[in-house]
């Protein structure tokens, strides 16, 4: 009687079980925000979902997909089959996360009438996305995080036909007049598919707002507007906006525009642009998909002249800040004027404008784009437009070139002159001819017309039988800062060496020699420009949004490198190494650290040399907001 009852227990227990399989059952949810995707089918049995794009208000293409996926069968792999009406704009790699939070990019199949993605996951609910999703809701979350930043406003533009605001973000250093400054624009999401652009933009504005010692040249120099999100309604929507009806929004520049957000930034343009004159403008763009996309790249308005001259030296300082090419392309015509060719026609003391499109796959150099790297990429642009502004000359410049021998110019030892390599100033440049180490130098001793603080500029032709550390001694009021600078690289560009206080008269100095070098010295010129100090960055009591600065220092490096780390305040610090796969090879620190500096050391001894890659977490305190930084590290040996 008892083995019947246990037996009796057993079957019942087997029937829950089949039952229960029986009754798990795939669900598609649409119910959030940024959220599109119809469901065609649901097969239990093959655990495959087939869904395809909805065209929302305006759209003429179904592209943008964002859902969230629930009660596949995990033990197998699940498929998801998104059906397209244009195989073109099915982006090559789609994205998984099980928390909206952590995104995770994998490529698919064509098959048939669909593109499938097939993968085997952890957990039986995932969100389903064509890329890293961008809604509405983290532009407010952007707002929020620069409310207490001193650097940082941000006002409602325009209101959208659907009612949203458009968010103008405004960068500057509120402690020197805005009277004397450029301006600076760059608007993203004209097209609302292109969700990535808006992680370079925000990575921009955390630039902008930092402590990062190029962020404030800037910001002393310039104001930066920024317009994250143009069409915010298919942002909110989960809209494509690519050739929207009535008119596409980087179509729709001519007059009259039809959109809000259109006409009120045509206006603000022109209404700052009186004020400070408008010398950049970038619209940022993240097209897809590319089978074999490492591309990178600006759409040139100019062939040739001035404004091409222009953009190629903004691609030159990118390349150096950011290690990887930025490309550039010829524009191509359009049904309706867009952004970067409106405001190029409107404004005749422009550097240059332009339409940045960042790759959906990969960087120029094959390196695979990530969130922290669409960040970085941010980053680099903002690096670049403070060496392109510190590159323009202003009223009351001080220079120095080397011939200056009876003005203020103390040339030592047998230099020689030359033209070969262009980008040296006023008639030549001279050099040292690799020889007589340690005997050689040039001084050059400005005269400085009023006391004050001034940026230090040098000048040189860069080649590969350069000097790699070139000695240089600025002395200011008050002291004395040695520092040594690569003539292999930079050439034909004026490179801040930082900012110093100058007496009246010509008690300071700069003295570039040979002493230790290792290749050819350049002499060339130097430069002094006046800068409103007030308040320095590096004494300022600020909270920043990420709440701290990072640098490395040597990079590229054989085999140590020094990883130097600023916080604000006290807070909870993870500084990670990975390889080019994404694998962890390095844990730095994982430890609550007071405020203060900290330096540690990179040790890449046992590695391969290539790239590898950093990531910085900090959060305050318990609770607060956690913060990320991230760059790449070259390891040669």
């Amino acid at each position: 009687m008892m083995f019947k009852n246990v037996k009796y227990k057993l079957s019942l227990v087997a029937f829950i079980s089949l039952h229960c399989i029986s009754l798990s059952q795939i669900s598609v949810d649409t119910s959030f925000e940024g959220a599109n995707a119809k469901v065609i089918t649901i097969n239990n049995l093959t655990n495959t979902v087939k869904i395809e794009s909805k065209l929302r208000t305006g759209d003429v293409h179904n592209v943008v997909f964002y859902c969230k996926i629930s009660g596949f069968n995990v033990s197998q792999p699940f498929k998801i089959q998104v059906k397209y009406t244009q195989q073109y704009y099915v982006p090559v790699l789609a994205a998984y996360s099980y928390d909206k939070i952590n995104w995770f990019r994998f490529t698919g199949t064509f098959i048939g009438d669909s593109k499938e993605f097939t993968r085997t996951y952890s957990q039986n609910t995932i969100y389903f996305s064509h890329g890293y999703p961008y809604v509405y809701s983290d532009l407010i979350n952007l707002e929020t995080r620069f409310l207490s930043n001193p650097f940082v406003s941000v006002s409602n533009i325009a209101l959208s036909q659907g009612g949203k605001n458009v968010k103008l973000f405004k960068f500057t250093e509120p402690c020197v007049p805005d009277t004397g400054k450029y301006s600076i624009w760059v608007i993203g999401r004209n097209h609302a598919m292109e969700s990535h652009s808006n992680y370079v933009i925000e990575g921009l504005c955390d630039f902008m707002a930092s402590s990062n010692v190029k962020a404030d040249r800037l910001r002393r120099l310039a104001i930066v507007y920024v317009v994250p999100v143009m069409d915010v309604d298919n942002t909110a929507i989960g809209g494509t906006g690519k050739d929207q009806l009535p008119v596409d929004f980087n179509r729709d520049w001519d007059s009259p525009s039809y959109w809000a957000a259109v006409i009120a930034v045509k206006q603000k343009i022109i209404e700052t642009s009186s004020q400070n004159p408008l010398k950049i403008f970038i619209d940022s763009h993240n097209p897809f998909p590319g089978q074999n996309d490492n591309n990178t790249w600006f759409y040139s308005r100019h062939a040739s002249g001035v404004r091409s001259v222009n953009l190629d030296f903004y691609r030159k300082l990118l390349l150096e800040n950011g290690g990887y090419v930025f490309n550039r392309l010829p524009a191509y015509a359009t049904n309706g004027q867009t952004s970067a060719a409106w405001v190029d026609s409107m404004f005749s003391s422009m550097e240059f404008s332009t339409s940045l499109e960042t790759g959906w796959v990969n960087r120029t150099d094959n390196v695979q784009w990530t969130l922290p790297l669409y960040k970085t990429h941010g980053e680099v642009l903002g690096k670049g437009m403070c060496d392109y502004i510190n590159n323009i000359l202003k009223p009351g410049d001080i220079i120095l070139d080397n011939t200056d021998t009876l003005n203020g110019v103390t040339i030592t030892g047998q230099w020689t002159p030359s033209t070969f390599t262009p980008g040296y100033w006023s008639v030549n440049y001279i050099h040292d001819g690799n020889t007589g180490q340690g005997t050689k130098s040039v001084r050059y001793s400005p005269f400085v017309q009023n006391t004050g603080y001034y940026e230090v500029f040098l000048r040189w032709t860069s080649e590969t039988n350069r000097a790699l550390n070139v000695p240089v001694k600025i002395t200011f009021e008050g002291g004395i800062k040695d520092t040594v600078v690569n003539q292999r690289a930079q050439g034909g560009e004026w490179v801040a060496l930082g900012i110093f206080r100058f007496n009246a008269g010509s008690s300071g100095n700069i003295l570039v020699s040979n002493t230790g070098t290792n290749g050819f010295v350049i002499a060339d010129a130097i430069r002094l420009s006046l800068r409103n100090y007030c308040n320095p960055i590096s004494v300022q009591n600020i909270q920043v949004p990420a709440g701290f600065s990072l640098s490395v220092y040597p990079n590229p490096f054989n085999p140590t490198t020094n990883i130097k780390l600023a916080l604000a305040k006290n807070s909870f610090v993870v500084i990670k190494i990975y390889d080019i796969e994404g694998r962890e090879v390095r844990q730095i620190v994982n430890n609550h650290l007071p405020a203060g500096e900290h330096n540690y050391v990179f040790n890449g001894e046992g590695l391969s040399s290539g790239v590898y890659f950093y990531t910085a977490t900090v959060q305050g305190s318990v609770g607060s907001e956690i913060y990320s930084y991230s760059g790449k590290l070259v390891l040669i040996k």
